[in-house]
């Protein structure tokens, strides 16, 4: 009898590629999709117990709380960390060293640097004036030790209070400036003691951990 029969199949069109990789398109999607999903999941997962991992090595008795420092905090303490400590430490040191020095008048003759109209209104002698000046210089000085938001402000306050005396002074208009300038530096002093950040600002979390 005949032969088997071969038949030849035509190729697919390129059309029918088209639709088949249409029809494949959203399934490919929804997979991608689901590995997106489940990476995401364990990236929280790994966050969680890490998270606990901290609470856990910072926990004790009852519930005790540490503290997690963001990025900015970080940023804020290295941005003006440095800059922070040596304005703190010139105008807690340099007070307490005119306040003494004017008891001693080692570093020059301090009598001269006061105004002769406000000499004449004084109860007191002039070397006595500048010895109680010398002994608010040295609690100005400890004070910025203390508290340098509160004392970055007594201390530029109070060195304004020596410009406008040195400015009743003829020839001394360039101390007068100068002290002008340092206040400054006691102003910012201030300010950034304000600003420095603390455990309880929004920069900083809180978490409680059980024991």
């Amino acid at each position: 009898g005949p032969g088997p029969l071969l038949r030849i199949h035509p190729p697919p069109s390129r059309e029918g590629e088209r639709q088949g990789s249409v029809l494949k398109g959203p399934g490919l999607l929804r997979a991608h999709a689901a590995g997106a999903n489940r990476r995401a999941g364990d990236a929280t997962a790994g966050a969680m117990g890490a998270r606990d991992l901290v609470n856990r090595a910072h926990s004790g008795t009852g519930w005790q709380h540490s503290t997690v420092v963001t990025p900015a905090t970080n940023e804020a303490v290295a941005s003006t960390g440095g800059g922070y400590r040596i304005l703190r430490l010139v105008y807690a040191v340099a007070p307490v060293l005119f306040g003494a020095d004017k008891f001693f008048h080692l570093l020059v003759d301090w009598d001269k640097y006061l105004a002769p109209i406000i000499r004449r209104q004084l109860p007191v002698s002039g070397p006595t004036f500048m010895n109680v000046v010398g002994v608010i210089e040295i609690v100005a000085g400890i004070l910025v030790a203390l508290s340098p938001r509160i004392g970055g402000y007594v201390v530029a306050a109070w060195l304004w209070g020596i410009v406008i005396n040195l400015l009743l002074i003829p020839g001394y208009f360039d101390v007068a400036l100068r002290d002008l300038v340092i206040s400054m530096g006691a102003l910012a002093l201030a300010r950034s003691s304000s600003s420095q950040p603390r455990p309880t600002d929004s920069s900083s979390k809180t978490h409680a951990a059980p024991s």
